[in-house]
This record gives structure tokens, C-alpha cells and sequence, in this order.
């Protein structure tokens, strides 16, 4: 994940990154300035990422949680395309227009997809979604930052209200939208508090000159940390306008060291395993200091006050409820992008949707060409897609192909508004 200290108004204690993955071949045997077998350094890179996947999910680390303000929609942007079919589910993008704090809607009808920079009150390429807006908010809205494991959802800004009614908890859950918030009826954002989403690490080190594409994570030798592009680029990690630091959390690092260490003495070692049962108590002792070392600093937040609530979901009505405001930085919404804070996931390739289809039913129509009124003289195709079915009164089905008709097969017809160069398609019966 990619992150910048400025974003977040407070210091962040941190480690570099080499300085863990060292420490997990040394407790191995192996000196980590010496060059080190590509099979020990990947197994020891997959148990690191995965210790870190346990400590991230322990806890709700103060240095990762950030509570937003957003929208139920992505947020108009003045340099985005938007269309009339989204790439994600074929329907037309929807937005929230920050100026007049509206939701539009591209309009399906319109001759075109809006022109980049259209603003959605105008009527000829957008139409203003009336209440109720169904209140979700996406895991990953254009330009901001995306969204980790959610701890809660207010109704106003916390920090300014935390201590009155008007900032009030709103029930929520996971659903394939991303976040169903509910009772949240009259409002056109909300606050969000969330962990930011699990940082992934790697050994495989930046290349000079090599072209990265958009959340491609590397090594960088110079600083020891690891870097994810938020852009295809072909600069250095040190240039922060196309790459983003990944920080790693001193609080995670001794039970991500030890956690470590310990799986990789679980290895299987096709040269033998020799001394398994002295392996087993290494393997032992290094968990226990792994745990140790995560109660530990688990109760050093308990006894500043801080709480982790599992239970917050109801079983019954399996909504989430919230608690009230921890404390944190809070950030209100703008129309700057937010690429700057949070993991950046690979851009989804679209899908490429099935030919154009429309089904229409002709109950006065009788046949393709024989008996009338027929097909091909009383329906106008000029305006149809290739692909259209028909179905006439008898039940026959016809599809709109392509190119002339065959004259020797009776199953296709020429419609009477044929043109070889404008409208170059004919019927034919399918079954």
C-alpha cells in the first residue's frame, strides 16, 4: 500500500522493511549480507506477508485507521470519462457533484457518453438521481483512498461532534456492493472509520529503466523499503508522484519476525529433515515469543484506553453497529484525488460485453416472406443493432445478421430498407 506521512497529520513509527526480512535469515542461519537461495528468500518473503496478514487483523492499529467523510458514489471529477454502460456492470455511472452536494446519473438516452469535463447538471448527457439513493460506498471509489476492514460509520464529522447526538453511529454491513449503510435516509455522506487495507511486502528489487504498470510492488535497494507505482511509470522509487511508500509498523515487527522464523523451520527440506524434533522446539519457542511479543503491544493500547469489539454485528438482524468515535484524524471530502493514502489495486481489465441483443415481438407479422404482412416488408431495421431477435405472431424467431441475404435459403429475407452501404443486414429464422 502506498502511503505519505503528510496525509496523516502524526508521526508513524516504523521500521524499514530489509531490516525484518534480515532478521528472519539470520534467526534461520543463514547471514543475510551473504547471498541467500532464491527458495529460502521466497519462503521466507510468503511467511512474512502472511505473519503480517495475522497482526493486521489482531487489532485495530491506530496507525492505520482513518476515518473519511465520502459519498454514496464516486465523486465528479472534471478529467474523467464517464459512460453511458460502465465497464463494471453495463449500467450508467452514477456520481456525486460536490458543487451542489447532488447525485446524477449519465443518461442512457444521451447521443453520446458525456465529453470529459461535462458537469452533470447539464441535461443533455446527465439526469439528477431523486431519493431514496441506495446508500452503499464502493471498497474502491474513483480517487479515494481504498477502503480495509471497516470499524465504523457516523452520520457528521466525529471529531467536531463526537460527543453529540448529531454525530450518531450508523448500523452497517459488507455486502458485493462494499458497504451497505443503513438508516442513513436525508444524508448525502458519511463518515467513514476503516483500517487502511493490508500492506503486501516483496525482495524482488526495482530495475532501472524497466516500465512498471499501476500497483506493481518493488524492492529499492537505495532505502530498503518497498514501493507500489500508482501509475505506469519507468521513474525510481524516489519519485513520489508515481510511487508510494509501504511503511511496515514497528508494533508489528518482533511477532512478524519471530511468527516468521517459525514457519520457515516448518519448511519441508528435500535434502532431509534431520533434527525434526529439535526443529519442532525451535519452531515452539519462536511462536510463543510471536504471541508474546503481540500481547504485548496489545496491552500497551488496552491500558491507554483503547477496545477491540468483535461482537458489534448483530446475529439476529446481521447489521453492524457502530461505536462511538476512538479518536483519530478525520478527512472531509474534496474533488482531489486520493491516490496518495491506501493499497492501489490493479486496474480491473473490462469485460468484454456480448454483441448488442434486443429482443422485439411483431404480433401482426405472420411470416418471413411468404405470407403477409411479412418481416421483411413491414419491419424498418435501419435503426436496429446486429444481433436484434424477433419473434412474430406465429412464434418464429429471426435474428438481424450482417451482410446480404442468401436468395437460395427460404430461412433468410431482405428487409425492404436494405442498402449495400448504409444497411447491409438481412433475417434469419433461427430456432
Amino acid at each position: 500500500m502506498g502511503f505519505d506521512r503528510a496525509a496523516q497529520h502524526e508521526p508513524m513509527r516504523t521500521v524499514k522493511f530489509k531490516s525484518v526480512f534480515d532478521r528472519v535469515v539470520r534467526l534461520w542461519g543463514r547471514d543475510p549480507i551473504a547471498e541467500i537461495p532464491q527458495d529460502m528468500a521466497r519462503a521466507a518473503l510468503d511467511h512474512i506477508n502472511e505473519r503480517v496478514e495475522s497482526v493486521y487483523g489482531a487489532w485495530n492499529w491506530p496507525e492505520w485507521e482513518l476515518t473519511e467523510e465520502r459519498a454514496f458514489r464516486q465523486i465528479w471529477t472534471p478529467t474523467d470519462q464517464y459512460k453511458r454502460v460502465s465497464d463494471a456492470d453495463g449500467l450508467p455511472e452514477e456520481v456525486y457533484y460536490l458543487t451542489n452536494q447532488l447525485y446524477y446519473r449519465v443518461l442512457a438516452t444521451a447521443p453520446t457518453d458525456p465529453p470529459v469535463g461535462t458537469v452533470p447538471t447539464d441535461v443533455t448527457y446527465w439526469e439528477q438521481m431523486t431519493a431514496p439513493i441506495d446508500t452503499f460506498i464502493d471498497y474502491d471509489q474513483r480517487c479515494r483512498r481504498a477502503l480495509g476492514r471497516v470499524i465504523g460509520v457516523y452520520s457528521s464529522n466525529p471529531r467536531a461532534n463526537g460527543c453529540c447526538s448529531s454525530a450518531r453511529g450508523l448500523s452497517f454491513h459488507p455486502s458485493e456492493k462494499g458497504i451497505d449503510v443503513c438508516c442513513a435516509g436525508g444524508l448525502t455522506t458519511v463518515f467513514v472509520k476503516h483500517m487502511m487495507p493490508m500492506p503486501t511486502y516483496t525482495i524482488v528489487p526495482y530495475v532501472v529503466g524497466k516500465s512498471y504498470v499501476r500497483a506493481d510492488i518493488v524492492f529499492d535497494r537505495t532505502t530498503n523499503e518497498c514501493f507500489q507505482t500508482v501509475d505506469t511509470t519507468t521513474d525510481s522509487p524516489t519519485v513520489g508522484s508515481t510511487w508510494r511508500w509501504i511503511p511496515f509498523l514497528d508494533k508489528w515487527a518482533t511477532f512478524v519476525v519471530q511468527g516468521a522464523f517459525s514457519d520457515c523451520l516448518t519448511e519441508f527440506d528435500q535434502g532431509g529433515n534431520d533434527d525434526l524434533q529439535a526443529k519442532m522446539a525451535l519452531a515452539a519457542n519462536a511462536e510463543n515469543r510471536a504471541q508474546e511479543a503481540l500481547q504485548n503491544q496489545i496491552d500497551q493500547l488496552r491500558a491507554q484506553g483503547q477496545k477491540l469489539q468483535w461482537n458489534f454485528c448483530k446475529r439476529h438482524h446481521y447489521w453492524c453497529e457502530t461505536s462511538p468515535w476512538s479518536g483519530g484524524t478525520v478527512s472531509t471530502l474534496t474533488a482531489v484525488c486520493q491516490d496518495e493514502l491506501g493499497f492501489v489495486y490493479p486496474t480491473p481489465v473490462p469485460p468484454v460485453p456480448p454483441a448488442a441483443q434486443r429482443l422485439l415481438y411483431f404480433p401482426d407479422v405472420n411470416s418471413l416472406k411468404t405470407i403477409t404482412p411479412t418481416l421483411v416488408a413491414t419491419v424498418a431495421t435501419a435503426t436496429l443493432s446486429v444481433g436484434t431477435m424477433a419473434i412474430i405472431r406465429t412464434g418464429f424467431h429471426f435474428r438481424l445478421d450482417a451482410g446480404p441475404a442468401d436468395d437460395t435459403d427460404p430461412g433468410q429475407g431482405i428487409p425492404f430498407d436494405y442498402n449495400a452501404g448504409t444497411n447491409n443486414v438481412h433475417w434469419t429464422e433461427v430456432i
